[in-house]
């Protein structure tokens, strides 16, 4: 059960004795679903965001009903759900047929749901279980066991992206510029506002940037009003992601902006209601597997693959003055830069290896 995570592509690449092993079963927000018999009904349940809790509540039904005939009729050899929230809704789908699973953990589901009492009851269910649950840092590991989840049941691992369209020679597009990228969705845990203000700073220094908005989601217009606050509009150009992230279309769209991009910068915090990243932010890393430099915050889980001045920059969390500060450090220090980037994007190619890291999955299914 995939929440957002195409498995079916990861699964073309395997043998066919590995395909064979395991049955995915996409859920809200997928891009790609599976071939099932109902397409107009699965397209109903895949409908990205319900707009209220009615067609949510409908959604959800609809989703479980689908999810018991596909069981029933496909027998799967074992389950996986991609994120906690799903798998602690459905969980007894796959208890009751005592069909193994495995869980893959990170971001929302293991910070913000944690907060919420009706979620960590819910989770509970994962300490009374015989599953497996992926995770993508030690801290989150360490999340897993305060809900007294086995710690042999947990395993840390680099999550399967397909970093293929990013290894092409980077086309640099110069500019009398400094041209800045932001990726990811318009919420408060990514640091726009600290980013925003860090520009507002640089322009009052005389230092001229341009800064890409690269992302998606209902906070768009709040963020474009703080834009226009601070005086810094003309500095930015806003790139919406919802129709090629639904179309499967975004690295395309994330590699051309790459070549127009001297740095990404990707400040995040823990937000007001404790959401973080809770592991690497993929973005940051196929900006550097495209030999992109990135600055980012000391969040949890971006040691794996950035170390401070060697394959990456950090600032301080929620310090507009020092992310302002280090930007000016890059402009300034070109050749530097260009070294950290060429490091980062060494480190990542090899950690984020598509079939090694496909192959560890395969491990743990095995091991189910």
């Amino acid at each position: 059960m995939d929440s957002g995570l195409n498995i079916d592509d990861l699964l073309e690449q395997a043998p066919l004795n590995q395909r064979a092993v395991v049955r995915v079963l996409i859920g809200q927000g997928a891009t790609k679903p599976m071939d099932l018999r109902n397409l107009h009904a699965i397209k109903t349940v895949l409908s990205p965001f319900p707009t209220n809790l009615i067609s949510r509540l409908i959604s959800k039904f609809r989703f479980k009903l689908m999810l018991k005939q596909e069981m029933k009729s496909f027998k799967p050899n074992l389950v996986f759900f991609h994120f906690g929230q799903t798998a602690a809704s459905y969980l007894k789908l796959a208890q009751n047929k005592r069909i193994p699973f495995i869980v893959a953990i990170y971001g929302h589901d293991i910070s913000v749901a944690l907060n919420q009492i009706r979620w960590r009851l819910k989770y509970k269910k994962f300490a009374k279980s015989n599953g497996r649950f992926l995770v993508l840092a030690e801290n989150v590991k360490l999340r897993l066991i305060e809900l007294k989840v086995l710690e042999s049941n947990i395993k840390v691992y680099n999550y399967p992206i397909d970093i293929s369209p990013y290894l092409t020679e980077k086309y640099v597009q110069r500019s009398d510029l400094f041209r800045l990228t932001i990726p990811g969705r318009l919420v408060e845990k990514k640091g726009h506002i600290f980013l925003f203000q860090a520009i507002e700073m640089l322009k009052e220094r005389n230092i001229p940037v341009h800064l890409n908005v690269v992302g998606y989601g209902g906070n768009a217009e709040y963020y474009q009003r703080l834009a226009s606050e601070l005086g810094i509009n003309d500095e930015i150009t806003w790139i919406d992601t919802t129709d090629a992230t639904i179309q499967g279309s975004f690295d395309q769209l994330y590699r051309a902006v790459l070549d127009e991009t001297d740095l990404v910068v990707l400040p995040c915090i823990t937000s007001s209601q404790g959401d973080n990243e809770a592991g690497p932010a993929l973005v940051l890393c196929l900006a550097q597997a495209s030999g992109t430099p990135v600055l980012t915050t000391p969040f949890e889980g971006h040691e794996i693959s950035i170390t401070d001045g060697i394959t990456g920059l950090l600032t301080a969390e929620s310090d507009s003055i020092a992310l302002a500060n280090k930007i000016e450090w890059a402009i300034e220090n070109p050749a530097e830069l260009g070294v950290i980037a060429k490091a980062g994007e060494f480190l990542v190619r090899d950690l984020f290896n598509l079939e090694a890291n496909i192959d560890a999955i395969y491990k743990v299914i095995a091991e189910s």
